[in-house]
């Protein structure tokens, strides 16, 4: 059992504990709160329309990660910069804390690519393969990504805010947003030997054709290899008051 299906399974018997005393403070109340968790920090409001249904605002970030990609026999540093805001429907079935969560989330998540090739001097004798071609030499390859702008997310979680005395709940939030398959935009600069078949041709990497349409075919590459980042695993906790 993955941590957020255990992560779920508790949430729901919280729920279920916390049923019988379940009171209803929605009236005349919102409630806001601050959460961290995979997607950075950040603020949260919540607007109940009755006990049962909320609508919910949130927004945050500040989080980043890094990880090395190999494309074609090049490491590629990728970092990963994490974001975004979005709008959920909360559903309180048991009119207390747990909700059952679904929306959309303008996705900021974004990343930044190296290759290896950056940190070689210049004339440097480690060979480099793009596209089928080998080259030597100090050119660098870098490169910004995105998913898609706008994501789908679900989630269960628990905040009481609203149904306690005091007006005041720890949150915990899973879930996943749903951002679709990463693209990423390379783009090459200095020069370069190609050295393919025994040959010495120099050439300038951000105009040569061959070499630009090679680094097309690496594109689609690390474009494979960040596969699994297409749903983003989101978890958050927090501090939620009612006013």
């Amino acid at each position: 059992m993955t941590n957020l299906m255990k992560g779920a399974v508790f949430i729901a018997g919280l729920a279920v504990a916390a049923t019988a005393g379940a009171r209803d403070y929605t009236k005349n109340s919102n409630a806001a709160g601050i959460r961290v968790g995979t997607t950075g920090a950040g603020l949260e409001l919540t607007l109940p329309v009755n006990q049962v249904w909320h609508f919910r605002v949130f927004g945050g970030g500040g989080l980043s990660g890094e990880r090395t990609e190999d494309a074609a026999g090049i490491d590629y540093d990728v970092e990963a910069k994490l974001g975004g805001a979005g709008v959920m429907v909360d559903v309180h079935p048991f009119k207390n804390g747990f909700r059952a969560s679904a929306g959309a989330v303008y996705n900021a998540n974004t990343l930044e690519a190296e290759s290896g090739s950056c940190d070689a001097p210049i004339g440097g004798l480690r060979f480099y393969e793009i596209g089928g071609r080998q080259y030597q030499g100090g050119f660098c390859i870098e490169g910004d990504g995105d998913f898609n702008p706008v994501a789908p997310m679900v989630s269960l979680g628990w905040d009481s805010s609203l149904y306690n005395r005091s007006g005041w709940s720890f949150t915990v939030e899973l879930g996943a947003i749903f951002q679709g398959d990463a693209r990423i935009d390379l783009k090459s600069s200095g020069s370069a030997t190609d050295v393919t078949g025994g040959g010495a041709t120099v050439i300038d990497t951000a105009t040569d054709p061959t070499f630009q349409a090679g680094l097309r075919e690496t594109e689609a590459e690390l474009d494979r290899e960040l596969d699994g980042l297409k749903i983003f695993p989101m978890a958050h906790v927090g501090l939620s008051w009612r006013f």
